[in-house]
């Protein structure tokens, strides 16, 4: 999947240090110095995030140095933050050579973004916007992210109506307001819904709406419905705030319920991706496990398979329900499946859940048969 993230290059330096007693000189802590953490913020953080999850990024940003945040951290607190901003000029795109499956506005208002409602228009996929400025600037966005204090000084108290009013003004399919501890609240076809914070100790709340942004388009890239994906960009915002400084996300930080299915997967059907579509629906990491080609060939016989099992692997990793594909040698996914200790096993509709190898380890869900498809047959009509 490609994405261009467009927005402002912010620096983010941590001084870290120890402080037991005020300054002599004045009302102040003292901090004893001990190190300093430098980190890509703003909008390069959205990047390094979604690099993380396995896009492939192009950041769009002006050629200019970057703003800084400095923070002075004693004793894991907060003392002071020092911004020296840059401000930019506005980038000029071409939107005819916009090819990406997601663009992400990350506008941190130095100057990098200005009203770009009319190249929002013209690009042919879907913009998720994280704002800074008067909601008019990102019209026609699919999606537009504010938090709490954005929302209430550009659009109003965050209600229900005033959900709907911007999205309907401003031609938004989806509106998400984060609120902090509260979690989030969002507007998605004349409908809002609610969902619960998912940390219980905050950290650092520095770059967690970029994690949410990252982890919400990711969510989006493997297929999920849109309240699947609002809901890994909740969790991807709390992942990011109980560590100190700016997080970058791994996709094992987004894995909550981890579903597993297995097979040859010698030539792929509409069987097998109705198989793994309904079995990525049942959680929000979906691992395949593969026979090799040697295990194949002592199930299936001689002939088989038809594909090697590098380009099986390449096959099933190009589905967007796929998040894995691990390759084992022996007649059944056993040892495997107590390796990667999933929630779901998930098999076809000629399984019986308690002939399913690996039902004593996990959760067993049987998935219908798609009627006349099969690999057998296929080569039969060759």
């Amino acid at each position: 999947m490609k994405v261009a993230v467009l927005g402002d290059l912010i620096e983010d330096i941590f001084l870290y240090g120890t402080c037991d007693r005020l300054n002599p000189e004045g009302p102040s802590p003292l901090v004893n110095y001990q190190r300093t953490i430098k980190r890509i913020g703003g909008a390069g953080n959205v990047v390094e995030n979604l690099k993380n999850l396995g896009f492939s990024v192009d950041f769009i940003h002006p050629n200019t140095a970057p703003s800084r945040k400095t923070r002075i951290v004693a004793n894991g607190q907060t003392i002071c933050r020092l911004d020296e901003d840059i401000i930019s000029p506005n980038l000029v795109v071409d939107h005819e050579t916009f090819n990406y499956d997601f663009v992400i506005v990350s506008d941190y208002n130095k100057g990098a973004v200005g009203d770009c409602s009319k190249l929002i228009q013209q690009i042919n996929c879907a913009v998720f916007v994280d704002p800074k400025k008067d909601f008019k600037n990102y019209k026609g966005a699919y999606c537009i992210k504010p938090n709490k204090q954005e929302f209430e000084r550009f659009w109003g108290p965050v209600t229900e109506e005033n959900l709907r009013s911007l999205a309907e003004n401003n031609n938004h399919k989806l509106v998400i307001v984060t609120l902090g501890e509260h979690g989030v609240i969002y507007y998605y076809e004349g409908q809002t819904y609610t969902i619960k914070s998912c940390v219980n100790q905050v950290t650092d709340v520095t770059g967690a709406g970029d994690c949410f942004m990252a982890a919400l388009v990711y969510g989006f890239s493997k297929g999920m419905s849109v309240h699947q994906a609002v809901e890994l960009g909740n969790l991807g915002a709390g992942v990011s705030v109980t560590h100190p400084g700016t997080y970058i996300l791994s996709k094992n930080d987004l894995i909550k319920t981890k579903v597993f299915t297995n097979g040859c997967f010698d030539i792929l059907h509409r069987g097998h991706i109705n198989l793994l579509e309904a079995s990525k629906k049942m959680g929000n990491y979906l691992i395949v496990g593969l026979n090799s080609d040697a295990s194949v060939k002592r199930l299936k016989g001689a002939d088989r398979p038809i594909n090697n099992q590098e380009d099986r692997k390449k096959a099933l990793e190009s589905i967007k329900f796929v998040d894995e594909v691990v390759i084992f040698d022996e007649d059944t996914p056993y040892e495997l499946i107590k390796n990667i200790k999933p929630d779901i096993i998930t098999k076809g509709g000629d399984y019986k859940a308690e002939s399913v190898v690996g039902h004593d380890l996990a959760i067993v869900k049987i998935i219908p048969l798609v009627q006349g498809y099969s690999t057998t047959k296929i080569i039969g009509e060759l």
